[in-house]
C-alpha cells in the first residue's frame, strides 16, 4: 500500500486527549502539524521538540477569540485574528497549509452566543484568504443527516443536551449551518459526528449514519484520530455528516 504524500496540517484543540491523539498519528505518517493552543505548555516535550511540528500559542482570555476551557473560541475586546492568522502564513522550509483538522467542541455550561461558530467564522475567513479546501471538525448527534434513519438513542441524547446544555447545542446546531453553507461553495468541510468518547484502544472504526445498523454508540479516541488523519488526507465524505463508531 502506497504511503500517503506528507501534508501539512493546522490542528486545533491539541492540547486536549483526542486532539494530541490526533496529532501523534499526523506526526506518525510524517506530516507537518501546526498546533494552535493558548496553553501550549500542556503539549508533551516529545511534540514540542519534534521538528515537524510548530506551536503558535493563542492569546489570552482577554483577547477576543479567548479560550473556553482549553477549546473554546469566544469573543472579547480585541480580534485575535492577527494572532490565529500567524498560524497560516509561510514558514521557511515548510509546505503551506493543506488542511485543517479541529478536535474542539462546545462545552456544558458554556456562555450563550454560539462562541465557537463565532470562531470558526475567522477560521474560515482564514482558510478562503489562503486557499485552503480541507477542513475536518468534530460534531455531535445534535446535526442531523438526510441519511440518518430514527433512532430513539438519539432522541434521548438531543434531548437530554438540550435540557443541561442548551447553549452547546445551539453552538452545534450554528457550526453546522455555518460549515454546509461552506461547503456549498465547494470548500472540502467533513463534519464527523460522535455520541460517546472514551479511552478504548479502539482499532475498528466504523463509518456510517445513524440508525443504520452498523454504527454504534461509542468511540474511542484513538478511533475518532483515525478517522480525522485519514479524511485529512483524503476526503471521502466531505459535504457530508458521518455519524462514526468504534
Amino acid at each position: 500500500m502506497k504511503a500517503p504524500e506528507s501534508r501539512h496540517f493546522l490542528i486545533l484543540g491539541a492540547t486536549g486527549s483526542s486532539g494530541l491523539l490526533t496529532v501523534q498519528l499526523a506526526l506518525g505518517r510524517r506530516h507537518s502539524v501546526t498546533i494552535y493552543a493558548r496553553s501550549p505548555h500542556k503539549l508533551p516535550e516529545e511534540i514540542t521538540s519534534n521538528p515537524l511540528v510548530t506551536v503558535v500559542k493563542g492569546a489570552p482570555r482577554c483577547m477576543r477569540l479567548v479560550v473556553y476551557h482549553y477549546s473554546m473560541l469566544q469573543l472579547g475586546e480585541l480580534t485575535q485574528e492577527d494572532a490565529f492568522e500567524s498560524c497560516f502564513l509561510p514558514k521557511e522550509g515548510v509546505a503551506p497549509i493543506y488542511g485543517v483538522i479541529s478536535a474542539l467542541g462546545p462545552k456544558v455550561g458554556q456562555p450563550s452566543g454560539n462562541p465557537l461558530a463565532a470562531g470558526y467564522e475567522v477560521l474560515l475567513r482564514l482558510v478562503h484568504k489562503y486557499s485552503i479546501q480541507r477542513i475536518v471538525l468534530l460534531s455531535t448527534v445534535s446535526l442531523s443527516s438526510p441519511e440518518d434513519r430514527f433512532s430513539i438513542i438519539r432522541e434521548i441524547l438531543v434531548a437530554g443536551i438540550k435540557i443541561i446544555g442548551y447553549t452547546a447545542w445551539t453552538d452545534v446546531v450554528a457550526i453546522g449551518k455555518l460549515m454546509q453553507s461552506s461547503a456549498a461553495t465547494g470548500l472540502d468541510v467533513t463534519l464527523a459526528r460522535v455520541a460517546t468518547l472514551n479511552d478504548a484502544d479502539g482499532g475498528s472504526l466504523k463509518v456510517g449514519f445513524i440508525g443504520d445498523g452498523k454504527v454504534g454508540w461509542m468511540l474511542a479516541r484513538r478511533d475518532l484520530a483515525i478517522f480525522f488523519v485519514d479524511e485529512a488526507e483524503d476526503p471521502k465524505w466531505a459535504g457530508q455528516l458521518p455519524f462514526i463508531s468504534s
